[in-house]
């Protein structure tokens, strides 16, 4: 779409700069359930966020209607807009950088090469494959696909485009075994269809369930806890506002003050890798235009700097480090630098404690700003350095800086793009018997 018809007629209305994001997205959604088709949905959505300035005013406005005639409208909404705005922040509209990354592996044209039906019949193997295992009283498997094509662009000239792709298999079952009900789930992400192994997926998230009947608490008392992937995410992820200049520059962040100084084990280094091949949230760019980079937050234990978006950087003087998201400064894939040690060689370390792959209630039962949390956890005892008998109805708790200066180890295994590769944290409380 050609937006000089739109930039033409904000600079005719008042308005100093204007930049608008264009988004358009082809989804496919199929769900079985016990081994029959229950859902099919292709569908094709397009929306347009824009924002302007406006006597120094950012004004924002979002639609999807997205065509030529919509152009008088999005410009009297900015405008109407920035006039009953008082921020007295410094806002501007960026030009653009010299060079942002190439990322091809965004795209492959294979999810695109195969049928409708061949992706329903995937999800139907999965399905029948779960319905015909044995306790299995319920199944359900599914195939979500995207492919979204963003536009950028702005009146200082500034045009940035990226076309990506990815698609889910999953399979969940519950089991009731000697009347012990359990549920786990399997998925497997990638935008290539190769990739995609129904009756792998149906048999781990089978696995996953059955090793789970009979989880009982453990005693209370602190514990060596080996973090799954899946959790040692979910932690960083309910945190990830800690690392914000926005909340540093609010007083919403315990590490304000803190740039330079030690806040976790030298075991530690947390990354936000932009370029991750794994990730459908990758990209070259933020939704400023800042050409994004892969960054060290935290490196062998010491904080060495927050995330910025325009705004916030030049609060503080500073460049913005390619976050400017949503409005806000956040990550784009943030994780634990991998380690040298196997999972297993990591859980063998732990000697004798638990592994936990299951949190819930995180958001409810964690404090971003203080840190602490206390949430229900599931998973498995360690006993001589070895996976044993599951473990359930149980409370973990601790605060998220204690917990990174006791970490001892990190493993080298980063599966996708939504994990983190586990870690050992010593003398973490857990609640039980």
């Amino acid at each position: 779409m050609n937006f000089n018809k739109l930039f033409a007629l904000a600079k005719e209305k008042g308005l100093e700069d204007i930049q608008v994001l264009y988004e358009e997205t082809n989804s496919t959604d199929i769900t079985a359930y016990n081994g029959g088709l229950d859902n099919v949905n292709v569908s094709r959505v397009s929306s347009l966020s824009a924002k302007a300035l406006y006597k120094g005013r950012m004004a924002y406005y979002s639609t999807e209607e997205v065509s030529a005639k919509a152009f008088p409208r999005i410009v009297n909404e900015l405008l109407n807009s920035a006039k009953v705005l008082n921020s007295k922040d410094e806002e501007f509209i960026y030009e653009g950088d010299p060079k942002y990354k190439k990322l091809p592996f965004l795209f492959n044209k294979s999810l695109n090469e195969h049928s409708v039906d061949e992706k329903i019949a995937l999800v139907l193997k999965a399905s029948n494959i779960l319905k015909g295992k044995a306790n299995v009283v319920q199944c359900q498997a599914g195939y979500e696909e995207a492919e979204t094509t963003t536009i950028m662009v702005n009146s200082k000239g500034l045009k940035v485009k990226n076309h990506r792709n990815y698609a889910e298999l999953f399979a969940m079952p519950i089991v009731n075994k000697d009347n012990d009900v359990r549920n786990e789930f399997a998925f497997y992400l990638s935008n290539n269809f190769d990739d995609f192994d129904a009756e792998k997926i149906a048999n781990e998230a089978y696995e996953k369930t059955v090793s789970m009947i009979g989880a009982k608490p453990v005693k209370s008392g602190k514990y060596n806890v080996v973090f799954s992937e899946r959790t040692t995410a979910s932690i960083l992820g309910c945190f990830t506002s800690m690392f914000s200049s926005e909340a540093v520059q609010k007083d919403l962040s315990i590490l304000k003050g803190k740039v330079g100084q030690k806040i976790a084990s030298s075991k530690v280094t947390l990354v936000d890798d932009p370029f991750l091949k794994m990730s459908m949230q990758s990209t070259s760019c933020d939704s400023e235009g800042v050409a994004t980079q892969y960054k060290e937050i935290v490196k062998n234990g010491v904080l060495t700097n927050y995330f910025y978006n325009l705004k916030t950087a030049k609060k503080d003087g500073v460049k913005s480090t390619g976050n400017g998201f949503g409005g806000g400064a956040r990550p784009v894939n943030f994780h634990f630098k991998t380690g040298r040690k196997t999972k297993d060689e990591v859980i063998a370390l732990a000697k004798d404690g638990l592994y936990i792959t299951s949190l819930a209630g995180l958001h409810s039962g964690a404090n971003s700003i203080n840190g602490q949390f206390s949430v229900q956890a599931a998973g498995y005892v360690i006993r001589d350095g070895k996976i044993a008998e599951p473990v359930a109805l149980i409370t973990v708790s601790d605060s998220f800086l204690n917990l990174l200066s006791n970490v001892k180890e990190v493993s080298n295994e980063l599966a996708n793009a939504f994990d983190s590769p586990a870690i050992l944290v010593k003398g973490i409380a857990v609640a039980g018997l």
